[in-house]
């Protein structure tokens, strides 16, 4: 029996909502108030802002999401205001991650720890075949229909790392922009493409790879710009920190722990140059200077993936997930 469960929603954007939110009926509401309650307690929360921005915010997705999300609260019986605060809460919170992608005979391997906030709740799959769009499979939240991590039918991998960014109003949230990406596109260029006709309202680290041609690409953003990470002896590794001061946000500094763990990724990939071992990849990403190990925080997932061949390996719990984590091969149908 698979450890993460996996959710298979299909039809039009209202249909997926609708089939989502009564397979996790009541749980929707239990799930939201847990993490609020626990976003609370860790960060803190301004509720009155949650209360005036929620809705106002959720109001200004694309219309196809907007949709979705109103059928997910009405499929589970929940109200759209709480689902609102749930998506908005995640937007006031600072993330983490560590990325790499290593290039080996046997094929191009990539890998990611997502560094956030309460552990034990990201062990879920949702594949999503929206009418007319191109097949997605996201990582994370029970009946999640974003995520920061996902794969698509056309053998697309993309993931985003956090990055320090001023806000940018008139931008899409990275989490709705990667859904578009897995949606809409089946190459490096297409990914590229929607960057420049779509700012976002914050940074990131946008990590693709195509698994048909082998080709693959890291793509730092600011809000508005962005540039391409170029790699070194076939490795390109990244944390939560920018490499190009151009678009890098006024008066910038490197975060020390995300420099760290950048530089032991490099070190350790460098070690194994040659090797196309998932083994070694899990190990790389649970190593003490890769991980990050917090209370109630750090690494919630784990992901190595050779989107060639069709692998994706995946650990969410227990915590930290890459180097305690049960790891499963993941089995699924588009």
């Amino acid at each position: 029996m698979a450890r993460y469960p996996i959710y298979h929603a299909k039809g039009n954007y209202s249909d997926i909502g609708l089939f989502l939110g009564r397979q996790v009926k009541y749980r929707l509401e239990e799930n939201i108030d847990y993490y609020i309650k626990r976003l609370e307690e860790i960060e803190g929360l301004d509720h009155s802002r949650l209360e005036k921005e929620a809705i106002p915010w959720l109001r200004s997705l694309p219309p196809e999401y907007q949709v979705e999300l109103e059928n997910l609260a009405q499929g589970a019986g929940c109200s759209l205001m709480k689902v609102a605060r749930w998506l908005y809460s995640d937007m006031c919170i600072a993330g983490g991650c560590t990325s790499f992608i290593h290039e080996t005979p046997e094929g191009v391997w990539i890998g990611r720890n997502n560094d956030y906030l309460i552990p034990g709740i990201w062990g879920y799959i949702t594949v999503i075949a929206v009418r007319g769009k191109i097949p997605i499979m996201l990582f994370g939240l029970e009946a999640g229909i974003f995520s920061g991590t996902g794969y698509n039918k056309e053998k697309l991998w993309v993931h985003y790392n956090w990055l320090p960014d001023t806000p940018n109003p008139e931008g899409l949230p990275p989490f709705v922009f990667h859904r578009q990406v897995l949606e809409n596109c089946s190459s490096v260029g297409e990914v590229e493409a929607l960057l420049k006709e779509n700012p976002r309202d914050g940074g990131m680290s946008l990590f693709v790879l195509d698994g048909k041609k082998e080709e693959y690409a890291v793509f730092e953003c600011s809000g508005k710009k962005h540039r391409k990470k170029e790699p070194e002896e076939g490795i390109i590794a990244a944390a939560n920190h920018f490499h190009f001061p151009d678009i890098a946000p006024r008066n910038y500094e490197v975060s020390a722990d995300s420099r760290g763990r950048e530089e032991k990724t490099i070190e350790l990939l460098l070690k194994e140059k040659d090797t196309a071992k998932p083994s070694s990849y899990i190990n790389i990403l649970g190593n003490s200077g890769v991980e990050a190990r917090g209370q109630d925080s750090g690494t919630v997932y784990s992901c190595v993936v050779c989107p060639k061949n069709d692998l994706v390996y995946y650990s969410a719990d227990p915590f930290p997930a890459a180097s305690r984590g049960v790891w499963e091969k993941i089995a699924w149908e588009w």
